[in-house]
């Protein structure tokens, strides 16, 4: 490594009463900032300057970071403009040592960045329990969760959201929507809904609202959506159980698409569900080469389930993919859909006393058979690919811009997909504008009234996204491929 020289004029004399006073102010940061440094072996070289001046950093370690801190905070001049600098010093500090790591699960989070964390594995909110979807201004209720405020007032899918305590929501942002309809726990919202052509008013108590999980059933296979491994969803995912063991429902299709994991509490204890007790559903091991099993400690398997199908996709991720090795090892369960991401890493969290946390991998998960996962995942048994139009990012086309016959962009490729999953017969889908691809473009335009023949235009790419969103959310799972190859196992 490269010596970095630092060269510093004595600027004052600080009498040892004032250095102990700056000491005792940054103590509990310091205290922070040595914690970081003991676990990870890392540290500063400062050496004399060539006029050989006197040095003014301890030689200790710590203290030349503490040292290094406090001086800038106290002359460095760009510090001026910036609010609390010495908690700004210390937390930037300790990203940069992290950076370095190379290990980009391995993080330091401040007191906002720990709390965002926690809750964007929870899900919870206070609201009244719906998932809604925008379309053409107008809001319609997809789905109500289950015990939600929503679910007791009577709430039904289809229900269109016309108004929140008297104000009009058609063709209000979706965001803003949300915001109106959340609040404190135990007040009143007062929501207008158009159900067919009646107008219905509910008056609705807000309260917390678990939507980790959401179960249904298609015919005689009960369907249950797992979105993460929260601290409830446990308790979310036995409620749909529960119903389907009293239904007497002996098929499942647990749905982990998307799924990028959560606590490890949470996956032992919904693990418990599917498999026996004493099975091994995962093995870590650590940095000395020892290996930890994590076993079922419960009886709380549902028997009544004979068959078990899981989904996964390229975002199945950490936890999830750890109950899908382990189900697919340890039992007949089949793994449709396809490669999972590959996030075998296990993370603990330590936090500090303002708030904020180290997020920092402690070992690697195994499945039962002591296979990795990191960087590897798991291969499903039967593997579906969804439509193209779903892997395509999508780029909004400025006003104005349009394309023809022999044209090439992205854009034109996105088109072509969206064609093509909406029943228009294309004959590529590279992004080249092919005189079929704008056959078909004219169709659609003459289809949907847009004032455009032989282009696509921005309003005919606008429409062409609105209508695969249409379709997605009115016939999801028809157009679901996974699930319905799913559903179509479990009829086998």
């Amino acid at each position: 490594m490269d010596q970095d020289k630092v060269y510093v004029k004595l600027k004052k004399h600080e009498w040892p009463d004032e250095k102990a006073a700056k000491r005792r102010k940054r103590w509990t940061i310091r205290v922070v900032v040595l914690a970081i440094l003991l676990a990870f072996t890392m540290g500063w070289l400062f050496g004399l300057n060539n006029q050989k001046q006197p040095v003014l950093f301890d030689q200790s370690k710590y203290e030349r970071l503490d040292a290094v801190i406090g001086k800038l905070n106290s002359v460095w001049y760009y510090g001026k403009d910036i609010d609390q600098l010495e908690n700004w010093l210390v937390n930037n500090a300790i990203k940069g040592m992290l950076e370095r790591s190379n290990d980009p699960y391995t993080d330091y989070m401040t007191a906002e960045e720990a709390l965002d964390f926690e809750q964007s594995i929870d899900m919870g909110f206070v609201g009244i329990g719906v998932q809604f979807y925008a379309l053409d201004g107008i809001n319609v209720v997809e789905r109500v969760f289950k015990n939600s405020p929503a679910e007791q007032s009577e709430v039904m899918p289809g229900d269109i959201i016309f108004k929140v305590d008297g104000t009009e929501v058609t063709d209000m942002p979706t965001a803003e929507i949300a915001d109106l309809v959340k609040g404190e726990a135990g007040t009143i919202v007062t929501i207008e809904f158009l159900r067919g052509n009646e107008a219905i008013i509910k008056e609705i108590t807000r309260g917390q609202v678990l939507n980790s999980a959401f179960g249904y059933t298609i015919d005689d296979v009960g369907i249950i959506e797992l979105y993460q491994f929260g601290s409830s969803s446990h308790v979310e995912i036995e409620q749909y159980l529960k119903d389907m063991a009293v239904n007497d429902t002996h098929k499942l299709i647990l749905d982990l698409r998307d799924n990028g994991g959560g606590y490890l509490e949470a996956l032992m204890n919904i693990a418990a569900f599917f498999l026996d007790e004493g099975d091994v559903v995962i093995q870590q091991i650590h940095k000395d080469g020892s290996i930890e099993q994590g076993k079922v400690k419960s009886k709380k398997k549902y028997e009544n389930l004979e068959k078990i199908i899981l989904l996964v996709n390229e975002n199945t991720a950490s936890a999830s993919e750890v109950l899908a090795a382990a189900m697919q090892e340890l039992t007949d369960t089949l793994i449709v859909g396809e490669q999972t991401f590959g996030k075998g890493s296990v993370q603990i969290t330590h936090p500090f006393s303002d708030g904020s946390a180290l997020k920092v991998t402690s070992a690697q998960w195994l499945t039962p058979n002591g296979q990795l996962i990191q960087d590897i995942g798991v291969t499903p048994d039967v593997e579906v690919k969804r439509h193209p139009v779903f892997y395509h990012d999508m780029s909004m086309m400025e006003s104005g811009v349009k394309y023809q016959y022999d044209d090439v962009h992205e854009q034109i490729a996105y088109a072509q997909k969206a064609l093509d999953f909406l029943g228009y017969q294309v004959d590529r889908m590279d992004g080249y504008a092919s005189l079929d691809t704008i056959n078909m473009v004219e169709q659609f335009n003459l289809d949907f009234d847009i004032d455009a023949l032989d282009a696509l235009t921005d309003v005919t790419y606008q429409v062409l996204h609105t209508e695969v969103l249409r379709r997605l959310y009115t016939h999801r799972n028809a157009v679901d491929i996974q699930l319905q190859k799913a559903l179509e196992l479990m009829r086998e």
